[in-house]
């Protein structure tokens, strides 16, 4: 647990470094962020009305019971674009850290301009994760407990398998299918065939979140206790979402980064932009 720590905090130190010099890519998941909520909005309105809550409460009656065709057909779409507004930034966002690891100045709008010229790349990609995503779903759904977990070690398998598309249709710009076989190409070729992701920022992330709830909503709350006030313990609330969502929104960013400094070390063999080699050699392990 510790070396992971270790391992983690080394990450976000060095990430860390590039987002200093770079500081407006922390734009990219505000603009993820506010796109999906506004699409969340949109699709879940409709959804949401159409429903009759008066039928729900009765205990015979399930919300499975009122749905239609098109609250399937919504639900998917829903998935298809928040998926497509994340692939759009994170490319955004990789193709900036891309310029910033090989030396050169970068901006919002140049990666901005850069997942634009991906569109068609970023929308075959996300059609082609949404029917993986759908179809293990509907697996996991028909089969019992340990098909589910079958199901679930599938999952994971294309998760990692994939996890340098992205950096793949940023800078090569291939199409989604080799995109896939890139990702999967770079992966043995750096660190073999079986292998387990060993990277992450949840070694990191969930110390400073205790640590944040002990510095806002304890205090807030003593503090309610002691004044016999709910005034104290909604500004600590208040408090913790705030850094909490910046927390998140950093964390984000950085680990995009990595993303994007170990997909270049995997294809160029070198660590760049301050990152420590040793780290990314251990960033995927053989799976036991």
């Amino acid at each position: 647990m510790f070396d992971r720590f270790r391992r983690s905090w080394a990450l976000v130190k060095q990430s860390w470094g590039i987002l200093r010099v770079e500081k407006g890519l922390v734009l990219f998941p505000i603009f993820s962020a506010t796109a999906s909520l506004a699409v969340l909005a949109s699709f879940a309105v409709p959804i949401v009305t159409s429903i009759d809550w008066e039928k729900l409460s009765r205990e015979d009656h399930k919300i499975e019971d009122q749905l239609q065709p098109w609250h399937y057909a919504a639900m998917f779409g829903f998935y298809l674009v928040s998926f497509f507004i994340t692939t759009f930034f994170n490319t955004g966002l990789i193709a900036c850290a891309n310029e910033r690891l090989e030396g050169r100045d970068t901006s919002v709008s140049f990666g901005l301009r850069a997942a634009g010229r991906r569109m068609p790349q970023i929308l075959g990609w996300t059609l082609l994760n949404a029917t993986v995503g759908v179809l293990l779903n509907m697996l996991a759904e028909r089969l019992g407990w340990l098909g589910q977990l079958v199901v679930r070690l599938i999952g994971m398998a294309w998760a990692i398998a994939t996890y340098f598309v992205v950096p793949v249709l940023a800078v090569e710009g291939v199409g989604p299918v080799d995109a896939v076989k890139r990702s999967v190409g770079v992966l043995r070729k750096t660190w073999g065939e079986a292998a387990i992701t060993t990277l992450g920022f949840g070694a990191v992330t969930t110390p400073l979140v205790f640590l944040l709830l002990l510095c806002t909503l304890l205090p807030g709350g003593v503090l309610s206790i002691m004044s016999e006030s709910a005034l104290p313990i909604i500004v600590a609330g208040g408090a913790f979402v705030l850094v909490a969502v910046v927390l998140a929104v950093v964390m984000s960013t950085l680990g995009v980064i990595v993303q994007a400094a170990l997909y270049k070390y995997a294809v160029t063999g070198a660590a760049s932009g301050g990152f420590d080699e040793a780290q990314f050699r251990g960033a995927f392990a053989p799976k036991k």
